[in-house]
């Protein structure tokens, strides 16, 4: 039995000096609590009473198996009753339990075990050490996939694992639980940096306008790491007359995560730019004009994702977008009171941007 409460597990994990989850443990009648510190995480569980086995159990080992089973480990005799392990970092890493047979201890029950991001890794059950029955694993990117335990294999196979009632409440116990992968996310972020517009004439009022702010905007589906959808951005410049407005597609990919509460990624965005000058005036002719370009807008960024909650989170990036400039020719017409003859101007159209973006992303699970 594992519920919130017990003095000793917290007291514990006070000196243990490791920002772990409070999980009480109930011992049977007989053994007493065994609380160890390492440096690759701390650990607790039950020992026979009248025994002097304070070795600790390892967590569990892999073998190579289609699925990645992990597997806790049998012990010399004298464990008995819940064990919980966590890592360095304070997220969990197993619980289960454990029986004592004479003079071997064997896992018994439902065992858990969790990545170091918090992401579950393997739900299982055993009887007498062995696994039996219905297994679920997940990978890191949170995709779950069922078995059916034959020997040290598992056969995939759609089936109903043991119920994880109990590892729940081991999870909700404090620390950092387990977070069910996003299935998709919303994001919009605003960009700022020393870069100019993207639209220049020297014979203009405004040579060269500069970008003030940046907005970008996606909607994007998960699969495992990769994340695709569709991008909407605008562009803003130190003149009103200046704006560009961009339509296309991103392609993103998680990075390997260092913090449960953490998200890191890649992204690559393809998109094209269209941009406007609604009030261009020439220094030596009076009149405005109007005139508008299209460019690609290719784009690469790196974010950081910090959960607030479960379903928002703030994001950081950098990033860098543009195409090289060119030179485009056009006939312009600029009107006062009356319309003037066309002029044949050369504008310098596109290049590249950079700067730090900051926004937020709702997280759909």
């Amino acid at each position: 039995m594992w519920f919130r409460c017990s003095g000793l597990g917290v007291v514990a994990c006070a000196l243990s000096g490791a920002a772990c989850a409070v999980t009480a443990t109930t011992c049977p009648v007989g053994t007493k609590l065994t609380v160890t510190q390492r440096p690759e995480g701390r650990a607790q569980w039950c020992t026979v009473a009248d025994t002097t086995n304070t070795a600790l159990p390892a967590a569990g080992r892999s073998y190579e198996t289609r699925l990645g089973l992990v597997q806790p480990t049998a012990m010399p005799g004298g464990i008995e009753g819940p064990f919980t392990s966590w890592y360095a970092s304070g997220a969990l890493q197993s619980h289960g339990g454990y029986k004592n047979y004479g003079g071997r201890s064997v896992p018994e029950g439902v065992w858990a075990f969790w990545y170091d991001n918090g992401q579950r890794r393997v739900l299982g059950e055993y009887a007498r050490g062995v696994p039996q029955g219905c297994f679920a694993v997940w990978d890191e990117t949170g995709r779950r996939e069922t078995g059916i335990v034959e020997g040290d294999q598992l056969r995939v196979e759609v089936c109903t694992p043991p119920s994880d009632d109990d590892i729940v409440a081991i999870e909700g116990g404090g620390g950092r639980a387990a977070r069910t992968p996003a299935s998709s996310d919303f994001s919009l972020q605003a960009m700022a940096g020393p870069n100019r517009f993207g639209t220049a004439n020297p014979d203009q009022v405004i040579q060269d306008p500069a970008m003030t702010l940046a907005f970008i905007a996606s909607a994007r589906k998960h699969l495992g790491r990769l994340r695709l959808g569709p991008i909407a951005g605008a562009r803003l410049g130190n003149d009103p007359g200046y704006m560009a407005l961009a339509i296309g597609g991103t392609a993103a990919w998680q990075l390997p995560s260092f913090h449960s509460r953490i998200d890191a990624e890649v992204s690559a965005d393809l998109a094209a730019q269209r941009l406007r000058v609604t009030i261009a005036e020439r220094r030596t002719q009076p009149g405005v004009a109007s005139l508008e370009f299209w460019s690609p807008l290719p784009a690469l960024q790196v974010s950081f994702a910090f959960a607030l909650s479960p379903n928002l989170e703030a994001l950081a990036s950098a990033r860098v977008d543009g195409f090289p400039a060119r030179d485009v020719e056009r006939e312009v017409v600029y009107c006062n009171f009356t319309c003037l003859a066309p002029v044949q101007e050369t504008w310098r159209v596109g290049g590249v941007a950079y700067g730090a973006a900051l926004g937020l992303r709702l997280v759909l699970r």
